[in-house]
């Protein structure tokens, strides 16, 4: 029997949810876009698709183009307007900016409101969107957790594409907060009647009585998550937290400004209102986490926090502070029968926003023509790979050195493969340091967290993905407890006081039926689990399936090298480790197409691999441990290269020797740029094979 609320209508039953995990590049998009959007608009429906950034809205929109329908991406003011390079969607941003600071309405206070028009609402690209009426609304995640727009009608279909749980956190990384003492601090709360205002002093006697309670029964707290039992002992009530947070909202101050208004006077207006308006939006945000502290299951709060806090700019208020985080859920404004399309989908999280959905079992395909070579030796993590502070600052000088390892990695590998695409995905400090200096122009760089969904490397011919994101154990049992409202249970410090993930046993799984035992991290608390899953394998699993390896052929195969040891649902051809695929000196030297034979012509060609003759000398010597000679070891590993003989201007010593491919370098062009001067002595010899 529905359940009846206080007016006696039964409850509305929840609109159908589906959500279908499918692998990578099978085409989930593709299918809702080429099968399912048709029918809805063929059917005077309105369809709604959930995007987690414009870029891959505006690539569904071109293919939504290509099928007969029309698509609009929704941009807030603040972005890139594409009708109009170097433009925003708001020409008056400024004006914006205050107005939302003040936490007023923008659309009447900077936009129309009667007869006062903003000087741009004909002509900028926020007005021009909400003149449009597209068969497919495209949104990007954020805007499902905000109150619909207006111009956009209620849909009667929903589409949610890719993972959109981070997008519903909020002080998860920066968390809003409050000082304890802004509890009994004077807040007035006023009416108005006539025309005139007053303090309403009853009202204002109700918020400090509940405020008083509240801070009695937080100020003997300890530091760290409030406990639901200190509310309790404090007689403290849902309908008295109700209560405050409506009382505190009605402290809220009225903007007075208008569109057109000269900005001198709205900077004025706002500064007026600010800060007070920004202290009563966040004491209303504790007393709804306080209400959901109260209210839920847990022991200590998943949202609110105690600890220190320094005194706010301007604010003579000191001492401990609330700490504020929280996970909003979608917003009832877009409710509809919905469909959720996910490769990485996690029914613990999927289920934390959809409770009663349905998630379809993972659809796989397998990559028959990519070829995937995985080390397990490293995890290539973010203190081995991506320099912080000053550049001689510990350890800085190591993690030079690694980002350099990895350059030459990437421009060997590219050059084999050449002219083919390669893309290299890995996290964004260490794509900084790579495009600090040289690589092939082949080579086109992303980062972690940046490339869901997009198809524009579906034709690369070498994937590597280097290294992988995985927060600290805090911060994943953290956000955990934010995301799924509860209190998780914390890995224990070991014996020197570190936090570190469990590691327990994984099997990397080889096409040939094998598995390769490697070690990994595990949280003991599920949920925790499911949430550093989340963030790290299936982040991996994103960046791999961008070179859509579940598509090629024979005629157009995928070399994949995944460097980082995480294990993964997938199959592997080859294991290796970092220590053994490293290149050397040859390598490095024979990944711009030329070697001269000399350590000292060596270092004068390649000055960044070798300071001196001596250290040219030194790097050969670690590779040639039987001691032959360099010649040797060059026709032992090179083949289809040729030789030529070659003299340095005013040089009377012995002849150089330069070893070069001959599809790429022209000799006497290269002897000529990086040693200056040259004469060839002899016709090339080419060497056929490396027998």
């Amino acid at each position: 029997m529905p359940k009846l609320p206080e007016h006696g209508a039964p409850e509305a039953p929840s609109p159908p949810m589906l959500a279908v995990s499918v692998e990578v590049g099978i085409g989930k998009t593709r299918t809702w876009r080429e099968k399912v959007a048709p029918t809805l608009v063929r059917s005077g429906l309105t369809c709604v698709l959930g995007v987690p950034r414009h870029d891959l809205g505006e690539e569904i929109v071109t293919d939504l183009a290509a099928g007969g329908l029309s698509g609009q991406v929704y941009r807030g003011r603040e972005a890139d307007d594409p009708e109009q390079p170097g433009m925003k969607m708001c020409l008056d941003l400024e004006r914006v900016k205050l107005i939302e600071e003040a936490l007023a309405d923008v659309s009447a206070h900077a936009c129309q409101h009667r007869d006062h028009v903003c000087e741009f609402y004909c002509t900028c690209g926020y007005q021009r969107q909400r003149r449009r009426s597209p068969d497919v609304w495209i949104v990007p995640h954020q805007l499902l957790f905000l109150e619909r727009p207006k111009f956009i009608k209620p849909p009667d279909s929903l589409a949610i594409d890719e993972s959109f749980w981070s997008a519903a956190l909020h002080g998860a990384d920066n968390m809003r907060r409050i000082f304890l003492g802004d509890l009994i601090e004077p807040r007035e709360i006023v009416s108005s009647a006539h025309g005139r205002t007053h303090t309403n002093y009853s009202k204002t006697a109700d918020l400090l009585e509940i405020s008083t309670r509240v801070y009695r029964a937080l100020a003997v707290e300890p530091g760290g998550p409030i406990r639901r039992a200190a509310l309790v002992s404090g007689k403290i009530t849902a309908d008295d937290l109700r209560l405050a947070q409506r009382l505190e909202w009605r402290r809220k101050r009225n903007l007075e400004a208008y569109p057109g208004m000269p900005l001198r006077q709205v900077r004025s207006a706002a500064a007026r209102i600010h800060a007070h308006n920004k202290k009563v939006a966040n004491l209303a945000r504790f007393w709804k986490l306080a209400l959901w502290t109260l209210e839920s299951n847990a022991e200590r709060s998943p949202w609110l926090s105690i600890g220190n806090g320094n005194a706010l700019l301007g604010s003579r208020a000191a001492g401990p502070a609330i700490y504020m985080a929280w996970c909003e859920r979608i917003h009832e404004s877009w409710e509809a029968p919905t469909l959720l399309m996910d490769a990485t989908m996690s029914g613990d999280i999927t289920r934390k926003f959809f409770p009663t959905v349905d998630v379809v079992h993972r659809v796989t395909a397998p990559m028959q023509h990519a070829r995937v070579r995985q080390i397990v030796d490293r995890a290539m993590t973010a203190d081995m790979l991506i320099p912080v502070g000053e550049p001689d600052q510990h350890p800085n000088p190591t993690r030079r050195a690694n980002v350099e390892r990895i350059r030459r990695f990437i421009q060997i590998r590219a050059n084999t493969l050449a002219p083919g695409r390669v893309l290299v995905i890995c996290q964004q400090g260490l794509e900084a340091a790579l495009r600090d200096g040289p690589l092939p122009d082949t080579v086109e760089i992303a980062h972690f967290n940046a490339i869901t969904g997009l198809n524009a490397w579906s034709n690369v011919r070498l994937l590597l993905v280097i290294g992988r994101t995985e927060p600290p154990v805090r911060e994943v049992e953290r956000i955990a407890g934010i995301l799924f409202e509860t209190e998780v249970q914390k890995v224990q410090p070991d014996e020197n006081g570190h936090v570190r993930y469990p590691r327990i046993r994984r099997g990397i799984r080889m096409r040939t039926g094998r598995g390769i035992a490697v070690q990994g991290p595990c949280h003991p608390d599920p949920q925790v689990e499911a949430l550093r899953w989340a963030i790290c394998e299936a982040e991996l699993i994103q960046a791999i399936g961008r070179a859509r390896g579940v598509n090629r052929t024979a005629a157009d195969p995928l070399d994949i090298d995944i460097l980082t040891n995480v294990c993964l649902p997938m199959e592997v051809d080859e294991v290796t480790t970092w220590k053994v695929i490293q290149p050397d000196a040859i390598d490095f030297m024979w990944a711009s197409g030329a070697i001269p034979l000399g350590y000292a012509d060596m270092s004068e060609a390649y000055p960044g691999l070798f300071p001196s003759a001596g250290a040219a000398r030194m790097a050969l010597r670690r590779i040639n441990l039987e001691q032959t000679s360099i010649e040797s070891i060059l026709y032992r590993r090179l083949c289809g290269v040729s030789v030529v003989g070659y003299r340095r201007k005013g040089s009377r010593g012995p002849a150089g020797k330069l070893y070069y491919d001959p599809t790429r370098i022209d000799p006497l062009t290269w002897l000529a740029s990086q040693l200056g001067d040259c004469s060839l002595l002899s016709k090339p010899v080419v060497i056929q094979s490396n027998e």
